[in-house]
């Protein structure tokens, strides 16, 4: 090998060592900034693996004192119940002719509404007394029309018969071709309210 060649080679060697130095350098900084990296994402890991148990205590928190007070209103509803079946059992039994004042006597009446013609148009069951008819809307039969008033009159209950009474109306109540304030109310009797007329139904 010649001179020339030989000073070509040493040339070449001279060149690439920084060459290789220099991509040393930079491979080393590369494997520090992948286990940077590395060691950032297992931080972050670590800290979501964190947050995620501390919601599902928080959340097995939450369901247990849920179901503590769960456990308490059943309990108190238990309470209640026995202390009431304990009161209902206490109090004492009534011949059967007697009637509570705490229960209402079940009724059983209806009243047809007739047409001109006489011909039922609707039927309205009476459950309960006393039962109000009239013009207004909080009464338990509204009849809107002029003839009839505002609170017109009602049904009730008085020794031991269902009577129709008047509450003051100028029209009143016609029964058998007359007027009268109240009348003791039987079985297919007709009534006029206004111009309206209605068959009473007892038993139904």
């Amino acid at each position: 090998m010649s001179i020339l060649s030989q000073a070509g080679m040493i040339l070449l060697i001279i060149c690439i060592i920084p060459v290789l130095i220099r991509s040393n350098r930079q491979l080393s900084e590369a494997a520090s900034e992948g286990e940077h990296f590395v060691d950032e994402w297992a931080l972050k890991e670590m800290r979501r693996q964190e947050l995620l148990q501390e919601e599902a205590a928080r959340r097995e928190e939450r369901l247990q004192l849920e179901k503590a007070k769960r456990e308490i209103r059943l309990k108190e509803e238990q309470a209640r119940r026995e202390k009431r079946i304990k009161q209902e059992e206490a109090l004492p039994e009534l011949p059967d002719n007697i009637v509570p004042i705490y229960r209402e006597p079940e009724v059983r009446l209806a009243l047809v509404e007739l047409d001109e013609r006489r011909n039922p148009v609707r039927k309205i069951q009476v459950r309960r007394l006393p039962f109000t008819i009239g013009r207004d809307a909080d009464n338990d039969l509204v009849i809107d029309n002029l003839t009839v008033a505002r609170k017109h009159c009602r049904i009730t209950s008085r020794n031991q018969a269902i009577v129709m009474e008047d509450s003051g109306s100028r029209n009143k109540l016609a029964v058998g071709g007359a007027m009268t304030s109240e009348t003791v109310l039987s079985d297919r009797m007709s009534i006029g309210i206004g111009d309206r007329e209605y068959l009473v139904e007892m038993g139904v």
